[in-house]
């Protein structure tokens, strides 16, 4: 049997096709899913990348659902980004989902006031 791999939510928000909209949350979110290695076969590891950046680790779930964090160094910025999941079996079998993210930040803090010359 095949690895399988889902993504269920982010943020709190329940994933149903291939791509989400995330408007106004302040990083970091949280990434849940379900992983299965299929037959007798365990889950070896699990990561993630993002638009094909640096692949991250993820915990292996003991029990098939895993979880980790996205944080500013995987989402920036405001944008379209392609988040991907990887799961790796004992059997040497592997599998990936992706999910697009398209996302709107809430702006940040105001900017400090200038400087104000002392007279």
């Amino acid at each position: 049997m095949a690895v399988t791999v889902s993504i269920s939510s982010v943020v709190g928000l329940q994933v149903t096709g291939a791509s989400l909209t995330v408007n106004g949350y302040p990083l970091p979110w949280g990434v849940s899913g379900t992983a299965a290695a299929g037959g007798s076969y365990t889950i070896t590891s699990m990561s993630y990348s993002i638009n094909n950046g640096p692949v991250q680790q993820i915990s292996v779930p003991p029990l098939g659902n895993y979880w980790f964090s996205l944080t500013a160094q995987d989402i920036p910025a405001s944008g379209t980004y392609l988040l991907a999941v990887y799961a790796f079996n004992s059997n040497g079998e592997s599998n990936a989902t992706y999910l697009t993210l398209n996302v709107t930040l809430p702006p940040g803090p105001p900017p400090p006031p200038p400087h104000m010359p002392v007279i």
